[in-house]
């Protein structure tokens, strides 16, 4: 199921410990100015970390490699919003 389904378990909260599954959505956008119909699949979730002031004492910048198409570093990311995702939540 990794491949359509991720499981996780909530840890905070009233319900701590228990297990959740996140499903990969289809997304297809509905703007009419695009000539061709596409379809997206990804999981809602996004990358973070978290850390409590007495712990992040002494800790550096973070650094994350990021590649363009040809497998070169670079510095430049993209961040694709779907916004119509988020209209029942």
């Amino acid at each position: 199921m990794r491949k359509f389904v991720l499981e996780g378990r909530v840890i905070s909260g009233c319900n701590i410990v228990e297990k959740v599954f996140i499903p990969r959505l289809s997304l297809t956008p509905s703007d009419n100015r695009i000539p061709f119909k596409f379809k997206r699949r990804q999981f809602p979730i996004s990358v973070s970390f978290a850390m409590t002031i007495n712990k992040g004492q002494g800790q550096g910048v973070l650094k994350i490699l990021i590649n363009d198409e040809d497998g070169d570093g670079t510095d430049v990311a993209s961040n694709v919003v779907y916004r119509e995702v988020f209209c029942n939540v």
